[in-house]
Protein backbone atom coordinates (compact mmCIF):
# COMPACT_ATOMS: atom_id res chain seq x y z
CA UNK A 1 0.00 0.00 0.00
CA UNK A 2 3.03 2.45 1.10
CA UNK A 3 4.50 1.42 -2.47
CA UNK A 4 1.21 2.46 -4.44
CA UNK A 5 1.05 5.83 -2.64
CA UNK A 6 4.53 6.35 -3.55
CA UNK A 7 4.15 5.44 -7.01
CA UNK A 8 1.20 7.85 -6.89
CA UNK A 9 2.65 10.50 -5.38
CA UNK A 10 5.50 10.51 -8.37
CA UNK A 11 2.50 10.63 -11.13
CA UNK A 12 1.03 13.27 -9.86
CA UNK A 13 4.33 15.09 -9.27
CA UNK A 14 5.06 14.46 -12.53
CA UNK A 15 1.90 15.63 -14.20
CA UNK A 16 2.21 18.53 -12.30
CA UNK A 17 5.56 19.46 -13.88
CA UNK A 18 3.59 18.78 -17.14
CA UNK A 19 1.00 21.39 -16.33
CA UNK A 20 3.69 24.07 -15.00
CA UNK A 21 6.20 23.50 -18.03
CA UNK A 22 3.15 23.87 -20.69
CA UNK A 23 3.07 26.58 -23.25
CA UNK A 24 -0.16 27.67 -23.79
CA UNK A 25 -1.34 28.87 -26.88
CA UNK A 26 -4.97 29.86 -25.32
CA UNK A 27 -4.15 33.82 -26.14
CA UNK A 28 -7.26 36.44 -26.45
CA UNK A 29 -7.54 40.08 -25.90
CA UNK A 30 -9.35 41.60 -23.60
CA UNK A 31 -11.60 44.99 -23.70
CA UNK A 32 -9.44 47.50 -22.78
CA UNK A 33 -5.92 46.08 -23.13
CA UNK A 34 -3.71 49.16 -24.50
CA UNK A 35 -0.39 48.14 -26.42
CA UNK A 36 2.61 49.78 -27.67
CA UNK A 37 2.23 49.11 -32.12
CA UNK A 38 4.66 48.50 -34.54
CA UNK A 39 3.47 47.82 -37.95
CA UNK A 40 5.39 47.48 -41.12
CA UNK A 41 3.54 45.98 -44.25
CA UNK A 42 4.77 45.65 -47.95
CA UNK A 43 2.46 43.65 -50.28
CA UNK A 44 2.42 43.43 -54.33
CA UNK A 45 0.14 42.46 -56.00
CA UNK A 46 0.60 41.35 -60.20
CA UNK A 47 -2.46 40.79 -62.46
CA UNK A 48 -1.62 38.83 -65.79
CA UNK A 49 -4.13 38.56 -68.17
CA UNK A 50 -3.18 35.80 -70.88
CA UNK A 51 -5.94 36.73 -73.32
CA UNK A 52 -6.65 34.00 -76.46
CA UNK A 53 -4.44 34.21 -79.29
CA UNK A 54 -0.47 35.29 -79.94
CA UNK A 55 -0.86 39.00 -78.19
CA UNK A 56 1.14 39.40 -75.26
CA UNK A 57 -0.15 38.72 -71.90
CA UNK A 58 -1.85 42.47 -70.54
CA UNK A 59 -0.19 43.19 -66.82
CA UNK A 60 -1.42 45.10 -63.83
CA UNK A 61 0.47 46.16 -60.39
CA UNK A 62 -1.09 47.18 -57.08
CA UNK A 63 1.81 48.04 -54.40
CA UNK A 64 1.38 49.00 -50.80
CA UNK A 65 4.37 49.77 -48.19
CA UNK A 66 2.93 51.11 -44.54
CA UNK A 67 5.09 51.91 -41.66
CA UNK A 68 3.04 52.42 -38.15
CA UNK A 69 4.26 53.65 -35.10
CA UNK A 70 1.80 54.36 -31.76
CA UNK A 71 -0.95 53.01 -29.56
CA UNK A 72 -3.63 50.77 -30.16
CA UNK A 73 -6.55 50.12 -27.55
CA UNK A 74 -8.86 46.94 -27.65
CA UNK A 75 -12.54 49.13 -27.76
CA UNK A 76 -14.40 45.22 -28.35
CA UNK A 77 -13.36 41.75 -29.20
CA UNK A 78 -15.15 39.14 -30.80
CA UNK A 79 -16.20 35.66 -29.45
CA UNK A 80 -12.64 34.35 -30.33
CA UNK A 81 -10.94 36.74 -28.48
CA UNK A 82 -10.11 38.74 -31.48
CA UNK A 83 -10.27 42.67 -31.61
CA UNK A 84 -13.11 43.79 -33.49
CA UNK A 85 -13.23 47.39 -32.45
CA UNK A 86 -10.06 49.34 -32.15
CA UNK A 87 -8.77 52.51 -31.20
CA UNK A 88 -5.73 54.00 -32.27
CA UNK A 89 -2.93 56.67 -31.27
CA UNK A 90 -1.03 57.85 -34.29
CA UNK A 91 2.55 58.42 -33.45
CA UNK A 92 3.74 58.02 -36.62
CA UNK A 93 2.39 56.91 -40.09
CA UNK A 94 3.92 56.88 -43.59
CA UNK A 95 3.77 54.83 -46.99
CA UNK A 96 3.11 54.62 -50.24
CA UNK A 97 0.33 52.94 -52.28
CA UNK A 98 0.67 51.94 -56.09
CA UNK A 99 4.06 54.30 -55.80
CA UNK A 100 2.38 57.78 -54.36
CA UNK A 101 2.52 58.45 -50.76
CA UNK A 102 0.44 58.78 -48.68
CA UNK A 103 -0.29 61.65 -46.67
CA UNK A 104 0.00 61.51 -42.92
CA UNK A 105 -0.07 65.33 -42.03
CA UNK A 106 -3.55 64.61 -41.37
CA UNK A 107 -2.80 61.81 -38.91
CA UNK A 108 0.01 61.93 -37.40
CA UNK A 109 -0.69 62.62 -34.01
CA UNK A 110 -4.18 61.78 -33.88
CA UNK A 111 -6.50 59.05 -32.71
CA UNK A 112 -9.04 56.86 -34.73
CA UNK A 113 -10.94 54.48 -34.80
CA UNK A 114 -11.88 51.21 -36.24
CA UNK A 115 -14.65 49.33 -37.10
CA UNK A 116 -13.59 45.92 -38.41
CA UNK A 117 -17.23 43.90 -37.41
CA UNK A 118 -17.79 43.80 -41.39
CA UNK A 119 -16.69 44.62 -44.74
CA UNK A 120 -15.70 47.12 -45.73
CA UNK A 121 -14.07 47.91 -42.12
CA UNK A 122 -14.34 51.55 -41.40
CA UNK A 123 -11.63 54.30 -40.04
CA UNK A 124 -13.01 57.31 -38.72
CA UNK A 125 -11.34 60.76 -36.56
CA UNK A 126 -12.50 59.70 -32.50
CA UNK A 127 -13.10 63.68 -31.94
CA UNK A 128 -14.88 64.47 -35.17
CA UNK A 129 -16.59 61.39 -36.58
CA UNK A 130 -15.55 61.77 -40.01
CA UNK A 131 -13.55 58.80 -42.00
CA UNK A 132 -10.18 59.47 -42.44
CA UNK A 133 -8.07 59.95 -45.65
CA UNK A 134 -8.78 57.59 -48.70
CA UNK A 135 -5.07 56.35 -49.45
CA UNK A 136 -4.63 55.56 -45.51
CA UNK A 137 -8.07 53.90 -45.45
CA UNK A 138 -6.62 51.78 -47.66
CA UNK A 139 -3.23 51.53 -46.41
CA UNK A 140 -4.73 50.41 -43.01
CA UNK A 141 -7.81 48.40 -44.16
CA UNK A 142 -5.06 46.46 -45.52
CA UNK A 143 -3.53 45.32 -42.06
CA UNK A 144 -7.20 45.47 -40.05
CA UNK A 145 -9.44 43.13 -41.08
CA UNK A 146 -12.36 41.71 -40.02
CA UNK A 147 -11.50 39.40 -37.72
CA UNK A 148 -10.79 35.71 -37.77
CA UNK A 149 -13.58 33.35 -36.58
CA UNK A 150 -10.84 31.03 -34.86
CA UNK A 151 -8.08 31.80 -32.10
CA UNK A 152 -4.56 30.41 -32.39
CA UNK A 153 -5.24 27.25 -30.12
CA UNK A 154 -7.70 26.18 -33.04
CA UNK A 155 -4.39 26.33 -35.63
CA UNK A 156 -1.48 25.03 -32.89
CA UNK A 157 -3.98 23.33 -30.05
CA UNK A 158 -4.55 24.32 -26.73
CA UNK A 159 -0.88 23.80 -25.73
CA UNK A 160 2.19 22.03 -25.78
CA UNK A 161 5.15 21.47 -23.00
CA UNK A 162 8.07 23.27 -25.55
CA UNK A 163 11.63 22.00 -26.76
CA UNK A 164 14.01 22.80 -28.95
CA UNK A 165 13.55 21.39 -32.37
CA UNK A 166 10.14 19.77 -31.57
CA UNK A 167 7.60 19.59 -34.95
CA UNK A 168 3.84 18.60 -34.71
CA UNK A 169 1.54 19.04 -37.29
CA UNK A 170 -1.13 21.81 -36.88
CA UNK A 171 -4.75 22.31 -37.71
CA UNK A 172 -5.23 23.50 -41.25
CA UNK A 173 -9.35 23.77 -40.83
CA UNK A 174 -8.94 27.86 -40.43
CA UNK A 175 -7.41 27.95 -44.05
CA UNK A 176 -9.71 25.46 -45.71
CA UNK A 177 -12.61 27.65 -43.95
CA UNK A 178 -11.21 31.14 -44.85
CA UNK A 179 -10.41 29.44 -48.60
CA UNK A 180 -14.10 28.23 -49.01
CA UNK A 181 -15.58 31.86 -48.55
CA UNK A 182 -13.08 32.69 -51.37
CA UNK A 183 -14.78 30.05 -53.57
CA UNK A 184 -12.16 27.51 -53.40
CA UNK A 185 -13.53 23.99 -53.32
CA UNK A 186 -10.91 22.29 -51.50
CA UNK A 187 -10.24 19.13 -49.06
CA UNK A 188 -7.73 18.55 -46.14
CA UNK A 189 -5.30 16.61 -48.40
CA UNK A 190 -4.47 19.68 -50.46
CA UNK A 191 -3.02 21.57 -47.50
CA UNK A 192 0.39 20.51 -45.37
CA UNK A 193 0.76 22.54 -42.11
CA UNK A 194 2.82 22.12 -38.99
CA UNK A 195 4.48 23.92 -36.54
CA UNK A 196 8.43 23.96 -34.74
CA UNK A 197 9.54 25.22 -31.42
CA UNK A 198 13.00 27.08 -32.76
CA UNK A 199 14.21 28.27 -29.32
CA UNK A 200 13.60 30.50 -26.20
CA UNK A 201 14.99 34.10 -26.05
CA UNK A 202 13.85 37.27 -25.09
CA UNK A 203 12.39 40.18 -27.02
CA UNK A 204 11.53 43.51 -25.45
CA UNK A 205 12.34 42.23 -21.87
CA UNK A 206 9.97 39.52 -22.33
CA UNK A 207 10.68 35.51 -21.70
CA UNK A 208 9.26 33.81 -25.33
CA UNK A 209 9.38 30.95 -27.33
CA UNK A 210 9.56 31.63 -30.64
CA UNK A 211 7.32 29.07 -32.44
CA UNK A 212 7.54 28.88 -37.00
CA UNK A 213 4.43 28.03 -38.53
CA UNK A 214 4.53 27.03 -42.00
CA UNK A 215 1.12 26.27 -44.42
CA UNK A 216 1.53 25.46 -47.88
CA UNK A 217 -1.03 24.31 -50.79
CA UNK A 218 -0.24 20.52 -52.51
CA UNK A 219 -1.51 19.56 -55.40
CA UNK A 220 -3.58 22.51 -56.85
CA UNK A 221 -4.29 23.32 -60.37
CA UNK A 222 -5.86 26.71 -59.67
CA UNK A 223 -3.80 27.92 -56.33
CA UNK A 224 0.04 27.85 -54.71
CA UNK A 225 0.20 29.12 -51.83
CA UNK A 226 3.00 29.39 -49.05
CA UNK A 227 2.56 30.86 -46.01
CA UNK A 228 5.56 31.23 -43.08
CA UNK A 229 4.89 33.22 -39.71
CA UNK A 230 6.92 33.47 -36.79
CA UNK A 231 5.62 33.98 -33.35
CA UNK A 232 7.21 35.47 -30.07
CA UNK A 233 5.04 33.75 -27.98
CA UNK A 234 5.63 34.69 -23.85
CA UNK A 235 6.06 32.50 -21.28
CA UNK A 236 3.62 33.99 -19.05
CA UNK A 237 0.38 32.54 -19.94
CA UNK A 238 -1.16 36.15 -19.55
CA UNK A 239 0.19 37.51 -22.41
CA UNK A 240 -0.84 37.85 -25.88
CA UNK A 241 2.07 37.16 -28.89
CA UNK A 242 3.92 40.68 -29.03
CA UNK A 243 5.76 39.62 -32.17
CA UNK A 244 4.68 38.16 -35.16
CA UNK A 245 6.35 38.34 -38.69
CA UNK A 246 4.04 36.82 -41.46
CA UNK A 247 5.08 35.90 -45.21
CA UNK A 248 3.39 34.98 -47.99
CA UNK A 249 2.68 34.23 -51.29
CA UNK A 250 -0.15 33.43 -53.41
CA UNK A 251 -0.76 32.50 -57.18
CA UNK A 252 -4.15 31.76 -58.84
CA UNK A 253 -4.85 31.50 -62.06
CA UNK A 254 -8.81 31.26 -63.36
CA UNK A 255 -10.45 31.26 -66.35
CA UNK A 256 -12.15 34.49 -67.17
CA UNK A 257 -15.79 34.10 -68.04
CA UNK A 258 -16.82 32.34 -71.11
CA UNK A 259 -20.06 34.49 -71.52
CA UNK A 260 -18.29 37.25 -73.02
CA UNK A 261 -16.84 36.44 -76.28
CA UNK A 262 -13.74 38.77 -76.00
CA UNK A 263 -12.67 37.04 -72.61
CA UNK A 264 -13.59 33.45 -74.06
CA UNK A 265 -10.44 31.20 -73.55
CA UNK A 266 -8.64 33.69 -71.88
CA UNK A 267 -7.01 33.43 -67.88
CA UNK A 268 -6.12 35.69 -65.04
CA UNK A 269 -3.19 35.03 -63.02
CA UNK A 270 -2.96 36.72 -59.59
CA UNK A 271 0.14 36.80 -57.73
CA UNK A 272 0.25 38.35 -54.05
CA UNK A 273 3.82 38.91 -51.98
CA UNK A 274 3.41 39.74 -48.52
CA UNK A 275 5.68 40.64 -46.04
CA UNK A 276 4.16 41.90 -42.60
CA UNK A 277 5.24 42.64 -39.01
CA UNK A 278 3.84 43.61 -36.17
CA UNK A 279 5.14 44.73 -32.55
CA UNK A 280 2.51 44.92 -29.58
CA UNK A 281 3.71 45.44 -26.75
CA UNK A 282 1.32 45.53 -23.38
CA UNK A 283 1.54 49.09 -21.99
CA UNK A 284 -0.39 51.61 -19.50
CA UNK A 285 -2.65 53.83 -21.36
CA UNK A 286 -1.59 57.33 -21.32
CA UNK A 287 -4.10 60.56 -20.54
CA UNK A 288 -6.36 61.44 -23.15
CA UNK A 289 -5.64 65.30 -22.56
CA UNK A 290 -3.04 67.74 -21.61
CA UNK A 291 -2.91 67.95 -18.00
CA UNK A 292 -3.91 71.90 -16.96
CA UNK A 293 -1.00 73.82 -15.31
CA UNK A 294 -1.67 74.19 -11.70
CA UNK A 295 -0.13 77.76 -11.37
CA UNK A 296 -1.62 80.89 -13.11
CA UNK A 297 2.26 81.89 -13.51
CA UNK A 298 2.93 79.44 -15.66
CA UNK A 299 0.48 80.16 -18.15
CA UNK A 300 1.21 84.05 -18.67
CA UNK A 301 5.10 83.17 -18.76
CA UNK A 302 4.02 80.91 -21.94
Amino acid sequence: MKIFSFFLLLLLTAALSAAEGELSFDRKVKQGDYFQAEITLNAEREYKFILSGPGKPVLKQDSLVLTLFGGMKVLEVNQHGNPSQIELRIDNISGTLNGTKIDSNDLNGKIITGDLRKYPVRFLFSDTGKPIPRKAHLALSSRFRVPAENSLKDTLGTGMIPQNGKRWRISALPILESLKKRGFQITGDSILADAVFEGREKYRKTDCWKVVVNISSREMQTLDFRLKAELWIPVDPDKNVIRMIRTGTEVIDRPLPPENPISAGSDVRVITKERLEAVLIPAKEPPRTIPKNKEWSDFLLR
